[in-house]
């Protein structure tokens, strides 16, 4: 028994672990305090009341607990209750799996709340003992079975307790995972005899518990090592806002790597951070904001009588709206500008490739022509050979998989010999062929003046739609 001050000081530690939510851990200092009480010669007014509020507190909590699960003990008693009203109509083995699997519910409902009133037990039992009846001869069976369920949670607490006199433990970084799985371990093994139920949790708890307040030991450090972070977030002041949204990112980052501040801190420090950096995100939709009205005045005044360069050089001052629609929009219409222009310069490029035939004497007035194939034109022998300029016709087709006339088949055939043979021994690209054949085709004109049926062979190198550069 302590001083009257120990016992206020008992009563205060009781609140808070009923403010905390520790209903259980309260209750349990709650006996301990009416222990205390009940040796006093007599009980001050004061502390009187106090007493009686967080006793009162204490059956508050129990009635909720009851309310939540009384219904289900009650239906697992009507459960138990048909069992025997219609007692023959199972066989004896099934009606011992269905007891069996009542009682493991009614269990396992004890231990994760308040423990049945002896009343319910009492009549639960009773019910029980009854149903049983019909199927004695299963019972010793079962009482095996819950026998060896009784030592197999004993060998989990075990090994539980040889792991934590290890102190092996304090290495594992993934304590919550084997807390669940040693639970879920335990789970598997009921039930077992009631008089072994008891001492059994409590060995379990017993068991865990260094475990548990070495992972409170941890939380409380990495709640500390996030709270300095978000401290951290709060006091990022850059006059460049964008470097103070890239230090939160990387504070961020850092924070995502703690691991767990428990349940209860986990998602208020989470907010708490994002909180902290809400300003910085306000400033920037706030510059976004100004730049997307920037960008509607340019769309309605600007943009359609605006040169690609213009467009490039006014999307370059854009530096926080570059995800808005506003933006792709621009970005859109200089694209669209580009690729027409690119198809009207393939356009007039191919044109000016179709008539190149005609004015060999005058490229001095084809400014689209690549510079390569002006180069092949004034450098040309003018060879005068046909065979080859037919070979280089040909070979252009094939590259481009365009068919060739009839009577030049033999040709193809020897040509396709000499592709194949290419494919293994030239490292030459297709442009660089198209090319190769080009040459091969210039090099044997008549002269600067082609003839009609060398004109008739061009026609058939326009057909192939080359790829000019």
């Amino acid at each position: 028994m302590g001083s009257h001050k120990d016992l206020f000081q008992k009563i205060e530690a009781i609140e808070s672990h009923f403010n905390d939510g520790s209903i259980k851990a309260g209750q349990k200092l709650l006996k301990s305090l009416n222990q205390d009480l009940k040796s006093l010669p007599s009980v001050p007014n004061k502390l009187r009341h106090k007493h009686n509020f967080v006793l009162a507190q204490s059956r508050y909590f129990n009635d909720v607990s009851s309310f939540a699960v009384n219904p289900k003990r009650a239906e697992m008693i009507k459960e138990v209750q048909a069992l025997i009203n219609d007692s023959g109509e199972l066989k004896p083995r099934d009606q011992a799996n269905k007891i069996h699997e009542i009682q493991t519910k009614w269990q396992q409902l004890d231990n994760s709340s308040r423990p049945a009133s002896r009343d319910q037990w009492e009549e639960f039992k009773t019910l029980t003992d009854k149903a049983w009846q019909p199927c004695e001869e299963f019972f010793a069976e079962l009482d095996s079975i819950k026998i060896e369920n009784a030592n197999k949670r004993r060998e989990i607490i075990a090994s539980i307790n040889s792991y934590v006199q290890s102190s092996d433990f304090k290495k594992n970084k993934n304590l919550y995972k084997y807390l669940k799985n040693q639970f879920d371990e335990w789970q598997k093994f009921a039930p077992v005899r009631d008089d072994d139920f008891k001492h059994l949790k409590q060995e379990f708890s017993a068991a865990r518990k260094p475990i548990f307040d070495h992972l409170k030991t941890i939380e409380s450090s990495n709640k500390l090592s996030k709270e300095n972070l978000i401290t951290k977030v709060s006091e990022l002041s850059h006059e460049d806002n964008s470097e103070n949204i890239k230090a939160f990112l990387e504070i961020k980052n850092q924070f995502q790597r703690i691991q767990s501040a428990g349940r209860k801190n986990d998602d208020r420090l989470w907010k708490e951070l994002n909180a902290a950096a809400d300003k910085f995100y306000a400033e920037k939709k706030a510059m976004a904001d100004k730049e997307i009205l920037l960008l509607k005045k340019y769309i309605k005044d600007e943009l359609s009588n605006s040169s690609p360069n213009d467009i490039e050089s006014f999307l370059q001052t854009i530096k926080h709206a570059s995800k808005s629609k506003e933006f792709t929009e621009v970005n859109k219409y200089l694209l669209g500008i580009k690729t027409k222009a690119a198809e009207e310069k393939k356009k007039n490029k191919l044109k000016d490739f179709e008539s190149l035939i005609d004015k060999i004497e005058n490229l001095e007035d084809m400014d689209s022509i690549p510079h390569k194939i002006r180069q092949m034109v004034e450098k040309s022998n003018f060879n005068n050979d046909k065979n080859l300029l037919t070979e280089a016709v040909i070979e252009i087709e094939i590259h481009a998989n365009v068919d060739s006339l009839k009577k030049d088949q033999s040709i193809r055939d020897k040509i396709n010999l000499k592709v194949l043979q290419d494919k293994f021994n030239s490292n030459l690209n297709d442009q660089e062929k198209f090319y190769e054949c080009l040459e091969k085709f210039f090099n044997n004109l008549s002269s600067k003046n082609p003839n009609p049926d060398e004109k008739r062979l061009w026609k058939r190198i326009i057909k192939t739609n080359p790829r000019l550069s």
